[in-house]
């Protein structure tokens, strides 16, 4: 099989219709359809299904996706090297939104700004493309939330694709506010019944966890929802931020970050209540795919992140020289 023709399929995928991939390759349909047909028959099981308005993944053909990406990435990578200095430094992640982990990756960043050669990357989703970008080797490292309620599902989606899941630290829950919200006024604990007269911003939804019964246990967990009378769904974290400091709405999150204060002017107030679902508790961790070694960076990446937010660790920047 031609690593080309696994290119073929992807951009069919992408592209929706065998005539619309045919078109943004430069090639006839039925060439390409051709083409499909005989990676089809090479692989013994079918990869599409045919429908009048397009196509669709079957079952195996969306494992086939999976494999067929790891496989080009791989690829990639290799024929990559010819063209990078020896001294190259390497290092990709794929992580929940959070910016716990921009912070660490920032300091990263600060440890080798006299490097002249470097190529890190750093995407930011949710679990699941946390976990196909780690089992793709499109990122080296990922990092996921792991919700009680959803640890068995977790657990085999990642020893199916031979993944393994390194605990970081526990993640208390948190009121997130701007740091001029009346609020912060009140002199004693935030509760409960403190929030429901304010509006609430919360990410789309299955954004958080990667379904949207997980999120759907994890917000209820804190408030009763029909309480809220204004939410106000975003879908990225500079707009969540922008929001929370130009706003009196408030967030629910987890941990604070190490800078969150100085640079985006929002602050964590601990949720106190001690009646929060036990199905909600909330940890993070790091995601690997077994059998690969970790590079020097990422290993680093790794220790900044034990060193700010693991128990025992330190919470305060890291600073060089």
């Amino acid at each position: 099989m031609k690593l080309e023709h696994l290119r073929y399929v992807i951009t069919t995928v992408e592209q929706g219709s065998i005539s619309k991939a045919a078109q943004s390759l430069f090639l006839t349909q039925p060439h390409l359809s051709k083409i499909i047909r005989e990676v089809e028959n090479e692989i013994r099981y079918p990869i599409f299904l045919r429908q009048s308005d397009g196509i669709a993944l079957t079952q195996k053909g969306a494992q086939f996706l999976l494999h067929a990406r790891r496989m080009l990435n791989e690829a990639d990578s290799m024929f990559a090297l010819s063209h990078e200095p020896e001294q190259t430094h390497h290092f990709s992640i794929s992580t929940v939104r959070t910016s716990l982990v921009l912070d660490c990756f920032l300091q990263l960043l600060q440890e080798h700004q006299d490097d002249p050669y470097l190529q890190f990357s750093i995407c930011e989703n949710g679990n699941n493309t946390a976990i196909d970008d780690v089992y793709t080797q499109n990122a080296e490292l990922g990092i996921v939330y792991l919700l009680a309620a959803e640890r068995k599902n977790m657990f085999d989606r990642l020893s199916r694709r031979g993944i393994s899941y390194h605990r970081i630290c526990p993640l208390p829950h948190q009121i997130i506010i701007s740091c001029e919200h009346p609020l912060l006024e009140l002199g004693r604990p935030v509760t409960r019944e403190d929030l429901y007269p304010y509006g609430m911003l919360r990410y789309g939804r299955g954004m958080v966890f990667g379904s949207e019964n997980a999120d759907s246990i994890w917000y209820n967990s804190f408030l009763d929802l029909n309480r809220i009378g204004r939410t106000v769904y975003v879908y990225d974290r500079a707009t969540m931020h922008n929001l929370l400091t130009a706003t009196d709405f408030f967030t629910l999150g987890t941990s604070p970050a190490i800078y969150q204060e100085s640079l985006h002017k929002i602050v964590s107030i601990p949720f106190t209540e001690s009646s929060v679902n036990q199905e909600a508790i909330v940890e993070m961790g790091y995601i690997h795919l077994d059998g690969t070694p970790y590079t020097e960076v990422c290993s680093r990446f790794i220790e900044l992140l034990n060193e700010a937010y693991a128990p025992g660790g330190s919470r305060e920047p890291i600073h060089n020289g």
